[in-house]
């Protein structure tokens, strides 16, 4: 079951918020989607699977107050984190587990990302 506060909560999900400032480079949602489909090409060259960006991820965007509050909803406002989502790139999985788990560290490192698993 899918609860839609922003950020995708079930059992299966996980979201990325993308902390540039440790980084030189900060990159667009736009530049953050052409990456994102590069690492998933080569992942599907390498484990020769056909899979396609909308299947695995939602657009990137922009976190705002609404993500912070739905994250404090889920987990409770004690959790310290949740600020940083705000004005930061969110990247989302599509539906349970379509990023792939060999995915995860990859998505990490070069978007010096938390990844929050909702569930």
């Amino acid at each position: 079951m899918k609860i839609r506060l922003g950020f995708v909560s079930n059992s299966s999900s996980s979201s990325f918020v993308c902390n540039y400032y440790r980084k030189k480079t900060e990159y667009t949602t736009e530049e953050t989607k052409e990456i994102l489909q590069k690492i998933l090409d080569f992942y599907n060259d390498i484990y020769e699977q056909t899979l396609s960006f909308e299947k695995v991820f939602e657009e990137p965007y922009i976190g705002s107050q609404k993500d912070v509050d739905g994250l404090d909803d889920f987990f409770g406002t004690e959790y310290p984190r949740h600020e940083r989502a705000n004005g930061k790139i969110i990247i989302n999985n599509q539906k349970e587990n379509s990023i792939p788990h060999m995915l995860f560290g990859i998505i990490e490192s070069k978007f010096n990302a938390e990844r929050f698993h909702l569930g």
